[in-house]
């Protein structure tokens, strides 16, 4: 049994190292990226998952406004307006000239128009999409929702983003091989008896 307690241990250093808890961070609609008035967020290495997340998830917004509280119009049946609810956000890091290096904007611009407006913030939360990225190296990021250097002022809400570590396909090989081995072991010391039925009882 030690064999098998060893190889438990192992699987969860391993797991607990690759599966962190999920970070949420909240991001103010009127922070001017530009102007870094916010701590970054340190990242080692790795891949990560983006996911807009609400209130309802623990999050402090649902959405953000450029246009101001309640300020929605133009819309039509589906709820897409020409003004209202944004679910995009951008982020990246502080380059060497002291510049944001932007990774993506997730959800549109709404510089350049691309960004859809919903009728309410619970509609823009739904439709938010998530995304992937990877690190070669540790970095810190900057996480901001971009707007014209001149707009932050009436922008209200935000976005509440959940940051989770996926881990790496080696991660997944490494648990097989344990739980491979536990198995082996187990079934050679009788563990897995149980009147026919698979069952694993620690001693």
């Amino acid at each position: 049994m030690r064999k098998v307690a060893a190889i438990c241990v192992s699987l969860l250093m391993i797991t607990g190292s690759a599966f962190a808890s999920a970070e949420t961070i909240d991001v103010k609609a009127n922070w001017e990226y530009w102007r870094y008035n916010y701590d970054p967020v340190p990242f080692a290495a790795g891949t990560y998952t983006v996911k807009p997340i609400g209130v309802a998830d623990g999050g402090q917004y649902n959405a953000w406004n450029a246009w101001g509280a309640g300020e929605v119009g133009g819309c039509d049946a589906t709820g897409l307006c020409s003004r209202g609810y944004l679910n995009s956000y951008s982020f990246g890091f502080v380059g060497e000239n002291g510049y944001v290096t932007e990774i993506a904007t997730v959800g549109g611009s709404v510089v350049a128009g691309t960004a859809l407006a919903y009728q309410t913030p619970i509609l823009a939360l739904t439709n938010a999409e998530s995304y992937v990225f990877s690190l070669t190296q540790a970095e810190n990021l900057y996480f901001y929702l971009r707007d014209g250097e001149n707009w932050y002022y009436d922008n209200v809400g935000g976005m509440s983003l959940s940051i989770q570590t996926i881990a790496e396909p080696n991660t997944y090989l490494l648990m097989m091989i344990g739980l491979a081995a536990i198995g082996v072991v187990a079934g050679r010391r009788g563990i897995f008896e149980n009147n026919g039925v698979n069952a694993l009882t620690l001693a």
